[in-house]
């Protein structure tokens, strides 16, 4: 994590702002400082919209993430960890539940241009019988097997040498406390599934097999704690209009083979609305193609690279059966 720099400030967000916030600001400075808008102007200016995009990527990766943010608002004091480890500090272990993963799909358009989709899925929550505890009268014991440190140390030596292996205690879960009185809505897990609704943002460029991990929306942990996150698996259907090969989207226009031979005009929609004419030479080869540069995908991996290109292919539409005469025409073309 870089010193001296104002993460806040670069994002242009209070510190008290909320994720929504800092993801919202985010995706505004992307747009604002996109090197596709600096693609005519001078070396040193797009050199200036690289450096603020790494700044701005740099800003919100530390903010966007909660761990990171707490260690960034709160930085121990310098030489406050020793290489034996902080004396006066005891670790403490945070409670975190347990992530959701989840496939959502989304149509070729919407993976071009980006949007917001709301998604339902099934979480874990605490009950709300017992507030999470598990409990039904609220009384709690500490564990007798961890001793309420929610830890069980395995030690064990092989030959000369020692190992001592550490996990969440398999008694009390972890929690370092066992219940004498379980709540009957959640039987003591503490946690009860529901339906919930998210919304998300699709960024533009997704592609299919792409996850991200959206913090905090994952599973709730048993008693006090934050919640594991969730990820999104992304598949981008197919299109009947569009196909994607990489960063290139693909049209396939069907035409006559006697309009192939003679020459014709077609247009053609694109992707992104536009409507473009194409002139078909005569004597046109099954398969041609028609490029029209960044037209294609936007390069969500590395933005910097632009988008991929647009390609009308040409493809022969053969008649199913021939009459006579047409049969005696063709046998009379010198190929």
């Amino acid at each position: 994590m870089a010193e001296n720099k104002d993460y806040y400030k670069i994002l242009g967000v209070e510190r008290n702002a909320t994720e929504d916030e800092i993801k919202k600001q985010y995706y505004n400075l992307c747009n604002l400082w996109h090197p596709d808008k600096f693609a005519t102007a001078s070396e040193e200016e797009r050199k200036e919209a690289e450096e603020k995009i790494k700044e701005i990527n740099e800003a919100y990766s530390v903010l966007s993430n909660k761990e990171k943010r707490a260690q960034y608002d709160n930085p121990q004091p310098e030489g406050w960890d020793t290489p034996f480890g902080n004396p006066f500090r005891q670790e403490r272990r945070v409670n975190v539940g347990t992530d959701i993963k989840i496939n959502v799909h989304v149509s070729l358009e919407d993976a071009y241009k980006g949007t917001l989709k709301k998604i339902k899925f099934k979480r874990k929550e605490h009950c709300p019988d017992c507030n999470g505890t598990g409990s039904s009268d609220g009384t709690e014991t500490t564990c007798p097997y961890c001793k309420g440190t929610g830890m069980f140390r395995e030690e064990r030596r092989q030959g000369n040498a020692f190992f001592s292996t550490q996990y969440p205690c398999p008694k009390c879960g972890g929690t370092g406390k066992t219940i004498k009185n379980p709540c009957k809505k959640c039987s003591g897990t503490g946690l009860v599934q529901n339906e919930v609704t998210e919304e998300i943002d699709i960024p533009s460029g997704i592609f299919s097999g792409a996850a991200m991990q959206f913090e905090g929306k994952g599973n709730f942990p048993k008693g006090e704690g934050i919640p594991g996150s969730m990820i999104i698996v992304y598949t981008v259907d197919n299109d009947s209009n569009y196909k994607v090969e990489g960063l290139n989207i693909v049209h396939e226009e069907e035409v006559p083979f006697n309009e192939a031979l003679l020459g014709c005009t077609r247009e053609v929609k694109l992707i992104d609305g536009t409507i473009k004419k194409v002139t078909i030479p005569e004597c046109c080869e099954n398969g041609k193609e028609f490029v029209f540069s960044g037209k294609g995908m936007p390069n969500i991996q590395n933005p910097f690279v632009g988008n991929g290109d647009f390609i009308i292919r040409i493809k022969y539409k053969l008649p199913k059966k021939l009459n006579k005469e047409q049969k005696n025409v063709l046998k009379s073309f010198q190929w």
